[in-house]
């Protein structure tokens, strides 16, 4: 299974983690889908793979979902698609419901022609993601966020509690506020 890496760049060669495509069905590193996602979101548009551009544009591709994806605090993509070894992983459930529905126009098709054999796969991929989705991980769950605390201590970390404020004393009337002559308590009492 992926380990924690922190590398700096999402396309860095070093990510050894692969995927089955759940579009095109065919394994491939994560790193040059995310070196091809960063090229197409920076304008440029290789004559390569225009497949996956298509499904870029259409937000149906895997990759680009999970860069775009909101992360909880202290979670990054490095949690759940990143490995030092050569491992075929799984794409989690939650990205898969993100690419399920969207749909390759056809002014995607005229902007990255593919092939009839790349357009058939497409088309098709919804009902295959769908299957897919039972059988998906879940995201990742190393348990509750904690802040870090830059001693280097856990133990000097404090927790911070709710302070309840006592309640007011509402027992009085409003006849007998305004009798006393207060007229913030007959106020506060009403």
């Amino acid at each position: 299974m992926p380990t924690k890496n922190y590398y700096v760049n999402l396309d860095d060669s070093r990510n050894q983690f692969s995927f089955v495509c759940p579009i095109f069905e065919v394994t491939t590193k994560i790193s040059m889908c995310f070196k091809l996602r960063e090229l197409f979101w920076a304008g440029a548009k290789p004559d390569v793979r225009k497949g996956c551009q298509a499904c870029m544009r259409a937000n149906k591709c895997p990759a680009a979902a999970i860069v775009s994806q909101r992360r909880q605090p202290g979670r990054s993509w490095q949690d759940d698609y990143a490995s030092d070894e050569p491992v075929v992983g799984k794409i989690r459930r939650d990205i898969l419901e993100r690419i399920h529905r969207p749909m390759v126009v056809e002014a995607h098709y005229r902007e990255f022609p593919v092939s009839d054999a790349e357009r058939l796969k497409i088309e098709t991929a919804s009902d295959r993601i769908g299957k897919m989705i039972g059988a998906a991980p879940l995201p990742s769950d190393d348990g509750a966020y904690v802040r870090p605390t830059f001693s280097g201590d856990s133990s000097s970390a404090t927790k911070k509690r709710r302070v309840t404020k006592p309640k007011a004393d509402n027992t009085n009337s409003v006849s007998e506020a305004a009798k006393s002559g207060d007229l913030a308590a007959a106020i506060n009492a009403a």
